[in-house]
């Protein structure tokens, strides 16, 4: 009978432990953040009738004795939205390839705008520029009358392409179609410093260095052709098409 007993006492004893523990145990409700860890819900009881669930993030179990491959959906980074408007500022030194015995190196700057579409930028460029002439007298035809160096102002109508990728470097290749005005000195002539519409082409190639989200660094260097409808080069040794280099280097603004 005493044995009986004791063993009664001793399932109570037992069923208690067990029922506390239960009490003390979390719900069955568990979820996994973002993070992949898992956690579970604790619901609060308020005045009005209602719960409230608190979650609370805990490490996942882990057998060390489980030797198969842990699965789950792999966290991306998501790449920082493209700000789409574009603003640069640049110096240019431009290089005459035709009269190279005239002409000089010059000295110019020009702003560029542009807006994104993916890889493609439409853009307009505006800048002046300054060729410094190396004689007084050019091809025996006299003395030039009027501006001492050959001044222009100009627009680039044309597009972008910029070559994306997962670094700070973008090539970038331009092209467009340049109007130019120029300010020369007639070679013997009874007009001078008069600006006068070539039209002409331009293509590019470069490269932009996206420091940050909003600033970027940018090279690059204009090949540009012009086609003389008037009398700019008239008395020059080449007084057709002219060809020029532009080597460029500024600063950009992406908004």
């Amino acid at each position: 009978m005493r044995t009986h007993l004791r063993f009664l006492a001793l399932f109570a004893v037992l069923g208690a432990a067990s029922f506390a523990s239960a009490q003390d145990a979390p719900p069955d409700q568990v979820f996994v953040d973002a993070e992949g860890e898992e956690g579970y819900v604790e619901e609060e009881y308020v005045e009005d009738g209602s719960y409230t669930q608190d979650q609370y993030a805990q490490p996942a179990y882990q057998d060390p004795t489980y030797q198969g491959e842990v699965t789950g959906e792999p966290y991306q980074q998501q790449e920082p939205e493209r700000l789409g408007r574009q603003v640069s500022i640049a110096l240019d030194v431009p290089l005459f390839l035709t009269n190279t015995q005239d002409v000089g190196a010059g000295i110019g700057a020009h702003l560029r705008f542009g807006w994104e579409f993916g890889m493609l930028v439409p853009q307009v460029k505006l800048g002046v520029a300054t060729n410094f002439l190396e004689n007084d007298t050019i091809g025996g035809a006299g003395e030039r009358i009027g501006a001492d160096n050959i001044n222009s102002l100009w627009a680039t109508l044309g597009v972008r392409l910029q070559l994306l990728n997962r670094t700070r470097f973008v090539p970038v290749l331009d092209a467009g179609l340049r109007l130019q005005f120029w300010s020369y000195p007639y070679i013997g002539g009874a007009y001078a410093d008069d600006y006068v519409f070539e039209p002409g082409i331009s293509v590019s190639a470069g490269l932009a260095i996206e420091l940050t989200a909003r600033v970027g660094l940018e090279i690059g260097v204009d090949a540009n052709a012009i086609f003389p409808t008037s009398d700019t080069f008239l008395g020059y040794p080449s007084d057709g098409t002219q060809f020029f280099l532009t080597p460029h280097i500024g600063g950009t603004v992406y908004f």
